[in-house]
């Protein structure tokens, strides 16, 4: 039988036995003792039931609390609003419309619009008055 982890151990002396973790638990003392660590799925009950923090259970999966975050770790969207280049209105807008500045449509009023390219009922800004 393959050697349990230490933060196993701890646990279950956190709480005095394994009958009493798997009665936490709410499972067989069986399946305790089937366990090399703390299953990804029973982190967070056990933190709760022995107050040892997910990252000390599993660090492969939880890194400590003060630690940098890593680029992988980030969001694009994080990495996106830290990034030095920052949205001209233009690409601004295409990104809120759901397309890039190449593939967004020319509406009028654009700057560098083309009238061929408008939908001639759109040639004026909307408002406008025509005389």
């Amino acid at each position: 039988m393959a050697e349990k982890d230490q933060a196993l151990l701890l646990a279950i002396r956190a709480v005095g036995t394994g009958d009493a973790l798997a009665a936490g638990l709410a499972i067989t003392p069986q399946a305790i003792s089937q366990w090399k660590r703390v299953p990804l799925r029973r982190v967070l009950e056990v933190e709760r039931l022995t107050g040892i923090p997910r990252h000390i259970q599993r660090p492969d999966l939880y890194p400590p609390p003060n630690a940098p975050r890593t680029p992988s770790a980030d969001s694009t969207a994080d990495r996106a609003y830290r990034s030095d280049q920052h949205p001209t209105p233009d690409t601004a807008r295409s990104l809120e419309l759901g397309a890039t500045a190449a593939t967004a449509a020319p509406v009028a009023g654009d700057v560098g619009a083309e009238p061929s390219s408008l939908d001639p009922l759109q040639q004026a800004p909307v408002g406008a008055e025509q005389l």
